[in-house]
């Protein structure tokens, strides 16, 4: 124990001193300090092992800071395949104003061959600095690959056209949107399958579409819209990502030559900006190779939009009919291409027959590409009795797998007509003949028949006596509905109590900046910019999450610079009341300022919709 009445006053004088120059050495390093504070550590299960036996790396960060890393370098795997079956978890916490984030990657990986084999380094850039892991060591014994085990590369993605096979410049980033596109060489009207997709290595917590690719030139069909983000692990060039279907569509190209597939953008929070803005992300331009129609043996006429495998049937609804009934001959044409624009056969004036305008209607399967069949359905007269023919029907149409023309052929049909058929047309449901002629008339009577009535003494009394019920019964409910209806706020009255409930959160807010309350006070924050919200969108906003906030508020036509504001601050009040001690007067100023003004131009937008 330190005798303090023992040190000597000029001692304690010189320690005083010293105090600053030791503060001012103390902040010099303090950086040095803090980069202590970062680390990647990398380990492996197993040192030695066999060709084709399963390895567990388990990389584990641990970063200081609240702004969180800037990226993050899974281990380099050089001769090494995933196996599958990996996981990544994360942590936060904070501790004397500081958040630490720790995570941890697993990896299951093989090795493909024999002799040293190095994994590694993991690492993890931070303010510009980059922090890496040891690298390790494995001694590959002689072993067996499993079954069907390929060698490192892409892994494609079920359901359409595979994940990239290099990221190129993108080789660094573990966020990124890629499109791809299959076939890209095609003839006009060839279906072309096309879909966008996000890859990350960590969990993204939001995501907002901020532009749709441009689809000029060609016929499109959604195939697939995704609702939520749905992730499936995968491999990039080596790299373990988790991919998430943004959104699959068929491309009809209209036109010869090459046509451009626009790219898609989005707005990503991930866990890396748990504390910042999200990250905007865009993908490529497509391009599609558009080869025109061969000119030789093309059917005269022929449709460009005839292109595909088709199989062409037809049927009549009945045999046989008696004289004066019509019969349903029905087309089915099925297959897989553009059948919305599709060209269908058109049956040529058949004797025997009047023949009605079709009725026609698609039934699709939008699975892997735009496939089903279409219904042509004519609606058929006799106009004599006796056996009659339907001829045949063909439709041409362009193999673009073959590369040739083809017809889908349909045989000709018998229907047998009984009776007698009337030359004007059927009987059934015609008006009976109106058998009065225009010089015949209805009798008259030469002149008006008079009448008595009897004396009542009710008389004039009768209709009071009748009414005078439903006048009580109405005047006692109608006054109790006039005066809800009177009591019923207006919209004017509503639009002044929400701002005055907005400006008393407001002011709460503001006197509590001193109290030290900080969860009371980004709770004030919160509630004054769902008031305005409800008042915006007409409904309450406490049930919707993030993510369905923004659809909801991209649905009511807010800027979307704005809407990005409101659920930035709406986020920020939540990090203040998870962690009140991490926010400093200053902030808590700034905090007012951006609250006043995202409510005061969420007040003007609602003006400008109501005008």
């Amino acid at each position: 124990m330190v005798n303090w009445a023992a040190i000597h006053p000029a001692g304690l004088r010189w320690a005083l001193r010293c105090l600053p120059t030791l503060l001012l050495v103390l902040s010099a390093f303090w950086p040095l300090l803090a980069q202590a504070q970062h680390s990647v550590r990398l380990e492996v299960d197993k040192h030695l092992v066999q060709v084709g036996e399963v390895v567990q790396v388990t990389v584990e960060l641990s970063v200081t800071g609240r702004g969180g890393y800037d990226r993050y370098f899974p281990p380099q795997l050089q001769g090494f395949r995933e196996a599958g079956g990996g996981m990544t978890s994360q942590n936060v916490e904070i501790i004397n104003w500081q958040v630490r984030r720790r995570e941890t990657h697993v990896y299951n990986v093989m090795p493909l061959r024999e002799g040293k084999l190095t994994i590694g380094p993991a690492a993890v850039q931070v303010g510009g600095r980059t922090f890496r892991s040891a690298t390790v060591t494995l001694d590959v014994r002689k072993g067996k690959l499993p079954g069907g085990a390929q060698a490192p590369g892409q892994a494609p993605l079920a359901g359409g056209p595979a994940a990239p096979a290099a990221p190129g410049a993108r080789e660094l980033e573990t966020l990124f949107l890629h499109g791809g596109a299959a076939p890209k060489k095609v003839y006009v009207g060839q279906q072309v399958v096309a879909e966008w997709r996000l890859f990350t290595q960590t969990d993204v917590l939001g995501f907002q579409s901020t532009k749709q690719p441009t689809t000029d030139g060609f016929w499109v069909e959604d195939l697939e819209s995704p609702q939520r983000l749905q992730f499936e692990r995968t491999e990039v060039a080596g790299r373990v990502y988790y991919a998430a279907l943004l959104g699959r569509k068929a491309l009809f190209p209209q036109r010869a030559g090459k046509l451009i597939v626009g790219p898609m953008a989005a707005q990503v929070r991930t866990l890396n900006d748990f504390t910042s803005s999200a990250s905007e992300r865009q993908s490529p331009e497509l391009t599609v190779e558009v080869l025109p129609l061969p000119t030789a043996n093309q059917p005269p006429g022929f449709s460009n939009q005839n292109v595909g495998q088709y199989e062409l049937s037809a049927s009549l609804d009945r045999e046989s009919v008696k004289g004066g009934d019509a019969v349903t001959l029905k087309l089915v044409i099925r297959g897989r291409g553009n059948l919305r624009q599709l060209k269908v056969p058109v049956l040529p004036a058949v004797d025997g027959f009047k023949v009605y305008e079709p009725k026609v209607s698609e039934r699709l399967e939008l699975s892997g590409g735009v496939s089903g069949e279409k219904l042509v359905e004519y609606l058929l007269l006799p106009t004599r009795a006796g056996r009659l023919r339907l001829p045949a029907l063909s439709l041409p149409y362009f193999d673009p797998e073959a590369g040739k023309y083809r017809t889908a052929q349909a045989a000709g049909l018998t229907l047998t007509v009984t009776g007698q058929v009337e030359k004007d047309g059927p009987t059934r449901g015609r008006a009976e003949r109106n058998v009065l002629e225009r010089d015949i008339r209805p009798p008259r009577p030469p002149r008006p028949i008079a009448h008595e009535t009897p004396f009542s003494p009710l008389k004039g009394i009768t209709p009071w006596l009748v009414l005078f019920p439903a006048a009580l019964f109405f005047g006692l409910t109608g006054g109790a509905r006039l005066k809800a209806r009177l009591s019923r706020p207006s919209a004017a009255a509503t639009h002044r109590a929400v701002t005055r409930r907005v400006r008393e959160h407001l002011e709460r807010a503001v006197a509590l900046e001193t109290s030290g309350e900080r969860g009371a006070f980004f709770g004030e924050l919160a509630a004054a910019l769902k008031e305005q919200l409800r008042l915006f969108l007409g409904q309450a906003v406490e049930g919707l999450t993030r993510d369905e906030l923004g659809q909801v508020l991209e649905g009511a036509g807010l800027d979307a610079a704005l809407a990005r504001g409101v659920l930035e601050e709406l986020d920020n009040c939540d990090f203040g009341r998870f962690a009140p001690s991490a926010a400093s007067g200053p902030a808590l100023s700034e905090a007012v300022a951006r609250t006043r003004r995202l409510v005061s131009e969420l007040a003007r937008a609602l003006r400008r919709r109501g005008a």
